[in-house]
């Protein structure tokens, strides 16, 4: 009778030991689930195309885009054509308030895919303030289909390089890739389109052979020489 009684407490503590490693696996399970789903966290739901107007507050700068409108066969300053030919775009990003400076489309551009493309590596709970977010080194906002979106970015992580990033209105942080925030990073004059080369620019000296005093056809640089 103690044999089979035995065998039972063995039996019960053994099916005790596999019910416990089953939890456990699962438990393991869920939590790789979670890290891997944290790998990547979009943080905006909205094409590039949709953005109405952005704007960021960078180095004592605050800066807000508007799309303008160009008249027709007009082609945009600040964005060069494609290679095939294509059309020029029908509009173009423009300082708010500052209608006729032109700006550098493809850095907007590259700005734009930031912001459609803006994504997470992991979600950290209630920031905190360590993070820096109390005091940012860069803010900036997305209008897309009628509703605006602020983000503030805080310190770099010291660990990852990673910064600290913070939807306002919302108690959650995150660590972002400083590589999906630099390119926000811009001032007034990093986004002004250069100006396009013009022939005769002023201080250009002509070369040998230009000039008033150049031989003309049949003639020798003898005979155009001024008479002494």
């Amino acid at each position: 009778m103690r044999a089979k009684e035995k065998l039972l407490l063995g039996l019960a503590a053994l099916l005790a030991v596999l019910a416990l490693g089953v939890f456990a696996a699962g438990r393991l399970s869920g939590a790789e689930s979670r890290s891997a789903g944290e790998e990547s966290i979009p943080l905006a739901d909205w094409p590039a195309a949709d953005i109405e107007r952005f704007g960021i507050e960078y180095a004592g700068e605050t800066l807000t885009f508007v799309k303008a409108e160009l008249p027709e066969g007009q082609a945009g300053s600040g964005a060069a054509a494609d290679s095939d030919g294509a059309a020029e775009p029908e509009s173009e990003w423009r300082l708010e308030g500052e209608p006729e400076t032109a700006l550098d489309q493809g850095a907007l551009s590259t700005m734009l895919t930031a912001l459609a493309g803006l994504q997470a590596d992991r979600a950290l709970g209630a920031a905190s303030g360590e993070y820096g977010l109390d005091t940012p080194t860069l803010r900036f906002w997305v209008t897309a289909n009628g509703a605006t979106h602020t983000f503030v970015v805080g310190d770099e992580n010291g660990v990852t390089g990673s910064v600290y990033l913070q939807r306002e209105g919302e108690s959650e942080a995150y660590l972002v890739a400083a590589s999906r925030v630099a390119g926000l990073k811009k001032t007034r004059g990093d986004l002004l389109a250069e100006p396009a080369d013009t022939a005769g620019k002023e201080g250009v000296e002509p070369t040998p052979g230009q000039g008033e005093n150049a031989p003309q056809s049949g003639q020798t640089a003898e005979s155009a020489a001024p008479g002494e």
